[in-house]
């Protein structure tokens, strides 16, 4: 079954970005992570919806893959990005929430920086920054952050996991963690 599955996806993956050309939306960029053999791909079409999968490589002299199906996680659209630029999510955001000392800034280069400030108590006490690089996908709001610099540990956006959608709205941001609408925050533009 996982062969018969590798071979599926990556049909898909190298068809995708053809049917996307025809509805002139760029495809995204799949990820190949040297350090744990991991291709990351934001965006196959499995019977008619959009998934986020990973695959391990399991054969390098073949290079064959296997797809763990709990990787594969329906991103499908719903329709909040229609119409939106990836410019709407470039700027400067902070969290909403009263109390919160948590600044985004998303930059037109593809690049991003998370500032926590420290907050006794709180889930993550020490704070610090989180910075790198990160692939967004419009069509579906997928935003998956590569990280260079991660001094807040398990907080902020290495925290959430590696799957995260954007919803940007004038001038709100709403960062959603999983499918189930559980929410990172709601960030206003600075």
């Amino acid at each position: 079954m996982k062969h018969t599955l590798s071979k599926l996806v990556l049909i898909a993956v190298f068809l995708a970005p053809f049917s996307l050309a025809q509805a002139q939306i760029l495809p995204p960029v799949a990820f190949f992570d040297g350090n744990t053999a991991t291709l990351q791909v934001p965006l196959v079409f499995v019977n008619g919806e959009a998934h986020y999968v990973e695959m391990s490589l399991s054969d390098p002299d073949t290079l064959t893959f296997t797809v763990e199906l709990d990787t594969l996680v329906n991103i499908h659209p719903d329709g909040r990005n229609d119409g939106k630029v990836t410019n709407d999510i470039v700027g400067e955001w902070e969290l909403s929430e009263e109390g919160a000392d948590t600044q985004l800034f998303i930059n037109a280069d593809s690049t991003f920086r998370l500032t926590e400030g420290a907050n006794e108590g709180d889930e993550c006490p020490l704070g610090g920054d989180e910075t790198g690089t990160f692939r967004f996908t419009i069509f579906t709001g997928l935003f998956k952050p590569i990280f260079e610099v991660d001094e807040n540990n398990d907080c902020g956006l290495s925290g959430a996991g590696k799957i995260l959608r954007l919803y940007p709205d004038g001038n709100t941001l709403t960062i959603q963690l999983d499918d189930d609408g559980n929410d990172l925050g709601i960030f206003t533009r600075i």
